[in-house]
């Protein structure tokens, strides 16, 4: 877009808000809008969904209400800037300046996209990013970042009173003096955070990790810390812990627990991410385990080991399972659009019938707006059985499908540029019914 472009939609933008019969209102959605300089610029309510606006000055800006949903203002100084009540969903922030913003009511989960189950459609999440932020001082009341990668961020003096951090990442976060009264931690990230001086009368931090976190000057006698380990919380000479240091249990990831963490992980998806908790098993080694028909939508898997495990017919939409290893286990009928897979190996699994194509992603208003493909880049395929899958718009390249069989697969669009295909079973057949 030309300078000029942006003036004019600005100004009948304006007109739009004064209710002036000839004003339009501002939609850059979508658009590329990178260093642009437009402090105190009026986007309230604007349409900016998806829109790249990096590197940018946006100081003392007016965002309130603005649709935001899923914008790149990665490197933006946004210093001052009103975002009261703005759908910052999936929106990338990373070391952004929003010191003395207005974040009051503003909705900063991870943005929703469109889960094809094969069932009734629903909403799940998909990370944004916002580490290496500045929030210091800044008005968050009641906002939501339910989460949120928030890693390395400052909020220091931040009036956070009553916002939902379910979930977050906040390793290495700064909230010194913050205001974090009824804040919700429930099953959030804060290793290494700096918590001291804090007010957290009413906070839930129930199943959080404070392993290595500054607590020193912080009354925790108000708060709830259900299964907290507090056993290497950082407090001081002058700590102030008025309550049991107990240790969680740490129990393996077997059967049970596994089942109990697939409920938590329904009710947020049902709920998108209002309640109960994201499935994490990042890392885990899991044995035997049965995910059959398991709704995991949106799950973080990466770096996790499955061996024998059956993930038949389950729900894999936009899962993180990058980095992982899977050996003789059962992706049979699963769904895995928008899966992200890359430099995972899989070994004689079988792959039966298993859905790889592009999720759709939603705008603030539920609509289509554009397509999420599954990436299997650098993935080790060796001996799988991929018979009739539907790899359309996937990312298969410098994937390893030796001795694999994709026989009846779906390879529209697939991109397959540096695969190994030299040993793979039905492929010549399939590219030309492709």
């Amino acid at each position: 877009m030309t300078p000029q472009d942006i003036i004019m939609r600005i100004r009948q933008h304006e007109l739009w808000l004064a209710r002036h019969r000839d004003g339009v209102r501002a939609d850059f959605s979508f658009k590329d809008l990178n260093g642009v300089q437009l402090p105190r610029v009026n986007f309230r309510q604007a349409k900016l969904a998806g829109t790249k606006i990096t590197h940018a000055s946006l100081r003392h800006a007016d965002l309130s209400e603005a649709d935001l949903y899923a914008a790149d203002l990665r490197y933006t100084d946004l210093f001052r800037a009103d975002l009261a009540g703005a759908d910052l969903r999936g929106a990338k922030l990373r070391a952004s300046n929003l010191a003395f913003a207005n974040l009051k009511g503003a909705d900063m989960r991870e943005g929703g996209l469109l889960n094809y189950s094969g069932k009734a459609k629903q909403n799940i999440d998909v990370d944004g990013d916002s580490r290496n932020c500045t929030f210091n001082h800044a008005m968050m009341r009641n906002a939501n970042l339910t989460n949120a990668q928030l890693g390395k961020s400052t909020f220091n003096d931040a009036d956070m009173k009553g916002a939902v951090l379910k979930g977050a990442k906040l390793k290495g976060a700064s909230m010194k003096g913050a205001d974090l009264s009824a804040v919700d931690f429930s099953g959030a990230s804060l290793e290494g955070a700096n918590l001291s001086e804090c007010k957290v009368d009413g906070a839930i931090f129930r199943e959080a990790n404070l392993q290595d976190t500054d607590l020193r000057n912080v009354d925790l006698s108000e708060a709830n810390v259900t299964g907290v380990d507090l056993s290497n919380a950082r407090t001081g000479d002058d700590g102030r812990l008025k309550i049991p240091v107990t240790k969680p249990s740490n129990l393996a990831p077997d059967q049970d627990r596994i089942d109990d963490m697939l409920k938590e992980h329904s009710l947020w998806v049902e709920s998108v991410g209002n309640r109960g908790l994201r499935a994490d098993l990042d890392n885990c080694e899991l044995v035997e385990i049965e995910f059959a028909e398991a709704n995991l939508g949106a799950a973080s898997l990466h770096g996790v080991k499955l061996i024998r495990c059956n993930l038949a017919s389950a729900v894999l939409t936009l899962c993180d399972i990058a980095d992982s290893e899977a050996r003789q286990t059962s992706f049979r009928g699963a769904n895995m659009r928008g899966v992200t897979m890359n430099n995972s190996s899989l070994i004689a699994c079988n792959i039966e019938a298993a859905d790889f194509g592009a999720a759709d992603i939603l705008d603030a208003e539920g609509a289509s707006t554009r397509r999420w493909p599954a990436n299997l880049n650098g993935a080790s395929l060796i001996g799988c059985n991929l018979t009739n899958s539907n790899f359309e718009l996937a990312n298969l390249g410098r994937a390893d499908l030796s001795n694999s069989n994709l026989t009846g697969a779906n390879l529209n669009g697939t991109t397959l540029r540096g695969a190994d295909l030299s040993t793979t079973e039905g492929i010549h057949a399939t590219l030309a019914a492709s």
